[in-house]
């Protein structure tokens, strides 16, 4: 078949147009970078104190989420414009929508609507990695590459796998299988609670891993208690028993020392004006221990007599 000039022009100029759309379609790293950046949990209140969170999820080339405010929360959609995330907020049936404006800076963003401008803080949070569950929803996250999680949601004896990521208190991806995908966020509310959102379906989950975290710290501060406690115990019973073991010495008068022999030279009289207490018997070593908190001894033994003691001691 002969091709004439004219259909081999708008061939070629067919394939350039499809390889310039198919350049320009690439998403810009930078921009991609930024809308991961962006997304996370905000907080903050207005000039009336009333309280505002901002929960922004990007999506590819689009935001969503959740503007809270004193309690009433509305969605919000937008896509990245110079830096800044704009679109409407609306109620969830799509009523009364009206523009927003998100602009950010460092870890905090300004949230515009109309005449309102509040400065939010994004909310720091413990990584999302663990097992998450409450009900019939049981979720396992682990750690992926970069800020990526992977893992998979048991719900209703189904399971599904999960890609998500994260950023200060938000966690946010995809649930899906069989073909079918669905959009989560997951919500630290503290550090043994989050909030799963999927559609119009919410539950507060609890962190499994951090509970079992926290329980083991309680078990070993427990632990730690008793044998201080025991320690205590021992040290107040080997305390007793040196004070039971004393003798009273009373005040008084008598001759030390002796004239026969020069290591005892020379003999004089001693007077005690005050009484004090002398131990029966010798030292043991654990009744050095509970009180200096050491043990010089060479022979070791808890009821053996301390030795090595130095003239400091």
């Amino acid at each position: 078949m002969m091709v004439t000039t004219r259909q081999y022009l708008a061939g070629f100029a067919m394939a350039v147009l499809v390889l310039v759309s198919a350049v320009i379609a690439q998403d810009n790293p930078f921009e991609a970078a930024a809308r991961v950046a962006y997304s996370g949990v905000y907080e903050g209140k207005d000039a009336d104190g009333k309280s505002y969170v901002l929960v922004l999820c990007e999506r590819g080339e689009h935001f969503d989420g959740t503007i809270t405010r004193d309690g009433n929360r509305l969605l919000v959609e937008g896509t990245l414009e110079h830096g800044a995330v704009v679109g409407e907020m609306k109620e969830h049936n799509g009523a009364n929508p009206s523009v927003i404006k998100v602009t950010f800076k460092g870890n905090g963003a300004i949230f515009i609507a109309g005449i309102v401008k509040v400065n939010l803080t994004r909310r720091d949070a413990p990584p999302f990695k663990g097992i998450f569950e409450a009900g019939e929803v049981k979720l396992h996250l682990e750690s992926g590459v970069g800020d990526a999680l992977n893992g998979g949601l048991k719900f209703n004896n189904k399971m599904y796998e999960v890609k998500a990521r994260t950023n200060g208190a938000l966690c946010w991806g995809s649930f899906g299988g069989g073909g079918k995908t669905w959009p989560f966020t997951l919500v630290r509310e503290s550090s043994l609670e989050v909030r799963f959102s999927t559609g119009s379906f919410s539950q507060s989950l609890t962190d499994a891993s951090a509970l079992e975290r926290k329980r083991a710290e309680e078990r070993k501060q427990a632990e730690e208690k008793a044998a201080l406690e025991r320690k205590q115990a021992e040290e107040k019973r080997l305390l007793t028993s040196i004070l039971e073991s004393m003798v009273r010495i009373p005040t008084g008068s008598f001759k030390m020392g002796s004239e026969r022999y020069d290591e005892e030279k020379p003999e004089r009289w001693v007077t005690i004006s005050q009484p004090y207490y002398l131990g029966k018997y010798e030292v043991t070593q654990a009744q050095w221990e509970a009180v200096m908190g050491s043990n010089p001894s060479h022979f070791k033994g808890a009821n053996l007599p301390v030795e090595c003691v130095s003239w400091e001691d």
